[in-house]
């Protein structure tokens, strides 16, 4: 499971467009929530803004996009990964403590 960006557009003077975040889901289960951190870096690399970017079911071995607010600032953009979550794979993954399950911390039945 991986994320990543298109080929957006940025501007010299600052400012993006035609932003598209693309969840790649490369296992044998559906995705059922992936939610990413979008950070707008500006020239001096300070995050000049951030927005929260949620794609829902992402089939088995596939991909899927949603597009992101345009911005009048920065140069370039940082992915951070908040939660994922499937069900089928009884998978959740989110910073902090997400399972008590200390055998495998990435294992639950319920969305948290």
């Amino acid at each position: 499971i991986s994320v990543s960006t298109n080929d957006y557009s940025y501007y010299e003077i600052g400012g993006i467009e035609n932003l598209q975040i693309i969840v790649t889901n490369k296992t044998e289960f559906k995705i059922d929530e992936f939610k990413v951190n979008v950070c707008y870096v500006i020239d001096n690399g300070d995050c000049y803004k951030n927005e929260q970017i949620t794609i829902y079911n992402i089939p088995a071995k596939s991909q899927k996009s949603e597009p992101a607010p345009n911005s009048n600032r920065g140069k370039r953009v940082d992915l951070f990964v908040e939660e994922i979550y499937s069900d089928e794979l009884n998978f959740g993954y989110a910073p902090g403590n997400w399972s008590k399950n200390s055998d495998d911390p990435f294992f639950t039945k319920e969305k948290r």
